[in-house]
């Protein structure tokens, strides 16, 4: 028995050495849990302020161009969100398929966005139809994001992106895997 658990503890300590152990990867997946919750979080931040954009109710060109500033960095900051998470090397096992569904969630999180910010983009820029369009560009821009159920959050098994999420701060008000 003796023998054997020495022959264990030895194996044990060669993939330790060999960055197989339990710390493999552990600083990607921090940075990486970091730019995915700080960007999801920016991302929805900018989506609270594009909700809170001028109405229009006066039917100026000032509320419709107020507007589109507002949305165009809604899109903005969900396209920095895809690139703060596709930037990090995250080195773990599936780390590659990891980034790739964060890639794909924001993607699609832009491409919801696109249409409806292209349509208000050449839409009236005065009169009434400007409290119209930019209802319509509101509701239309907060139906973008993909569903819960397809947020990559939910579908991680890797433990130490996991043991990441859970431990960073920045993921404090995102619901994390288990």
């Amino acid at each position: 028995m003796k023998r054997g658990s020495g022959l264990a503890a030895m194996a044990a300590g060669l993939l330790l050495l060999a960055g197989c152990g339990p710390e493999e990867g552990k600083e990607s997946a921090v940075e990486f849990a970091e730019a995915a919750c700080s960007g999801w979080t920016k991302a929805h931040d900018a989506l609270k302020v594009a909700k809170e954009a001028p109405d229009g109710i006066d039917g100026s060109n000032t509320a419709h161009d107020e507007a589109l500033a507002v949305f165009q960095d809604y899109e903005q900051a969900v396209n920095d969100a895809r690139e703060a998470t596709s930037a990090v090397e995250l080195d773990v096992e599936d780390g590659a398929e990891i980034t790739a569904m964060f890639d794909e969630y924001y993607t699609s999180w832009a491409e919801g966005i696109a249409p409806a910010l292209e349509a208000f983009a050449s839409s009236a820029k005065e009169g009434d139809e400007v409290q119209v369009d930019i209802s319509e560009a509101k509701l239309a821009l907060t139906s973008a994001e993909p569903s819960p159920l397809k947020a990559p959050w939910n579908h991680i098994e890797s433990q130490p992106v996991i043991n990441a999420f859970d431990d960073t701060a920045a993921c404090g008000d995102i619901v994390n895997v288990y």
